[in-house]
């Protein structure tokens, strides 16, 4: 499978950040279904520059420079800005046009920005799989349903959502489904290879912060595995939509992606996984790693 991946990686910055994009193109490096053509840099858990930093110090680890990577959006006010990403995407669907899937795995400024400047884009992708969205609130937790990903662009999340293209959307509520635990963390601490060492160094921070629940969720990971492994997930046809919900107590924004009834669908939504099955293919993948 031909993919590219548009992340915003965390893992190695060294603070209490998100690891899940680092993981996930990791697990990516690990699984010989993926052909990675490139991987893409955008806003949000870091800064661009550090994300980008980060990105080529993973590839180095996993002896992998050779795959190509392009920073693009620093910020959602780049929405519809040419930058080196959206090059490399604009012409990256035109080489491989109806065979290239892409993975998002961050705000979504860089793919909307791409299908701005060329609006052929989405016509000439496979499909997309995306991690972004929260239609039920875990936890009965309500704020949580802006979503960091759609809250951080939503002018971009919106455009993407309302793509004619088929998407599988990876939401929070489902990721819940999944936790990493200790006994994961000690499978990669034993097998002692340089990517495993690199990993569990830089987790420590991280699943330390989610130690008092018993271990931390791979957001990003998960969404990767429905590429890898698609019989783990139960999807269903849905229509997605934007929706603004002013004065409310949402985090990241005032917007939140809802299912509308009696629309013909434009999305395959994610609601369930087998976890323990994914969280086995998952280390097994990263294992897979010098």
């Amino acid at each position: 499978m031909n993919l590219i991946i548009d992340t915003d990686p965390g893992l190695g910055d060294g603070k209490i950040v998100d690891v899940d994009d680092g993981l996930a193109i990791f697990m990516a490096l690990g699984s010989e279904e993926i052909d990675l053509k490139g991987i893409t840099v955008t806003h949000g858990n870091t800064p661009l520059h550090v994300g980008f930093r980060l990105l080529k110090e993973y590839l180095k680890v996993a002896q992998r420079t050779d795959i190509p990577s392009f920073r693009g959006a620093s910020s959602n006010e780049d929405f519809g800005k040419r930058t080196d990403a959206t090059d490399f995407l604009i012409r990256s669907v035109k080489e491989h046009p109806s065979d290239l899937s892409i993975l998002t795995l961050g705000p979504l400024t860089n793919i909307a920005s791409a299908a701005k400047i060329y609006p052929e884009f989405f016509d000439d992708i496979k499909n997309l799989v995306m991690m972004g969205t929260c239609i039920n609130p875990p936890f009965g937790l309500k704020f949580l349903s802006g979503e960091f990903n759609i809250g951080n662009d939503h002018r971009a999340a919106a455009l993407v959502l309302a793509a004619p293209i088929l998407k599988v959307v990876v939401g929070m509520d489902v990721c819940t489904k999944v936790k990493f635990t200790k006994q994961q963390m000690v499978r990669i601490k034993k097998a002692n290879s340089r990517v495993a060492r690199y990993i569990a160094h830089h987790m420590y921070f991280w699943y330390g912060g989610w130690s008092l629940i018993g271990g931390f969720y791979p957001w990003d990971p998960i969404a990767l595995g429905c590429y890898v492994k698609p019989s783990l997930y139960k999807c269903a046809r849905v229509s997605l939509q934007l929706q603004e919900k002013s004065n409310s107590q949402i985090a990241f924004s005032n917007h939140r992606v809802v299912i509308v009834p009696n629309v013909s669908p434009n999305s395959r939504l994610c609601l369930d996984v087998n976890a323990p099955a994914f969280l086995d293919l998952f280390v097994e993948r990263l294992l897979n790693l010098p």
